[in-house]
């Protein structure tokens, strides 16, 4: 039996394993369905857990294959804001 890696995510929080970036980036990158990936990334926001620059990408590209610009925008504003914040403005 092979399982994906958003259903091996479901398995792992009904578990209560705390997952990590490379297992947020895996699911997150697997996933076609906008309200799946609403739910990992309400998940990655209520764990308090700070995303790398590839989690944030896989949350970009997934929020555009799911069509959904509006989120997708948020998170390019957040990259934006921090790389300013930083000094990486340019």
């Amino acid at each position: 039996m092979s399982l994906q890696a958003p259903e091996l995510f479901a398995k792992m929080v009904k578990l209560q394993v705390q997952p990590d970036q490379f297992t947020f980036s895996s699911c997150l990158s697997d996933i076609a369905s906008l309200k799946r990936g609403k739910q990992v990334h309400a998940f990655l926001v209520n764990a308090g857990l700070r995303p790398n620059a590839i989690v944030m990408s896989c949350l970009i590209d997934m929020y555009s294959k799911c069509g959904s610009c509006k989120e997708e925008q948020v998170l390019w504003n957040t990259m934006l804001s921090a790389l300013a914040q930083h000094g990486m403005g340019n």
